[in-house]
């Protein structure tokens, strides 16, 4: 019997992921069930960018998360050196190295989980940064969805606010249903036969 992988990820992980799988010999193929796309509003993502001296941390929590908030930079917007970038796991630091080297986001500045940490999430991260600094700092949670998706994204917020840091939630991304292609509608109808 031939197998088929089915990634289900979004767009550009999709891709991405079946790039990877194909090279490693399987038999993959992209089917993305959600589609991203910009902020509702871009507006607070554009303002974060010209107040971005003021914040001591953004903490991304996904390669979309990064990619929305520099898709939405303003040209003239530039990365402070004294503002740190954090994320969970080396596939949202690789973005920020990638989309940060355009605007001046040194490498030294990502704050992220060794490659080789037994997983990659807040728990993860918040060693690496709990010795730093909070009090009265500002702090920006970069991710997606909507408000309460936002503020379900609590613990390492809790954690930087019970050590003095102001933390705010900004949206910079949309989820939504993945529309198929005629032929993706197929590959979905064959997988379930």
């Amino acid at each position: 019997m031939d197998m088929r992988l089915l990634v289900t990820r979004p767009e550009p992980q999709a891709s991405a992921w079946v790039a990877n799988l194909q090279a490693k010999g399987f038999d993959a193929q992209a089917l993305p069930l959600m589609a991203i796309s910009g902020p509702t509003d871009p507006a607070p993502v554009v303002e974060t960018w010209r107040q971005l001296h003021t914040h001591r941390l953004l903490m991304f929590v996904s390669p979309a998360a990064a990619e929305w908030f520099f898709r939405l930079r303003p040209a003239d917007c530039l990365w402070p050196a004294t503002t740190l970038a954090a994320c969970p796991g080396p596939g949202t630091a690789r973005v920020l190295s990638e989309l940060g080297a355009t605007c001046g986001l040194a490498r030294e500045t990502i704050v992220c989980p060794d490659v080789n940490a037994e997983q990659f999430d807040s728990e993860s991260l918040w060693p690496l940064l709990r010795p730093l600094p909070w009090s009265q700092q500002s702090v920006r949670i970069i991710s997606g969805g909507d408000a309460r998706e936002a503020q379900g994204r609590n613990w390492l917020a809790d954690q930087l606010t019970l050590c003095g840091a102001q933390v705010l939630p900004l949206l910079t991304y949309t989820r939504g249903a993945g529309t198929w292609t005629p032929r993706e509608s197929a590959l979905a109808q064959a997988s379930i036969q």
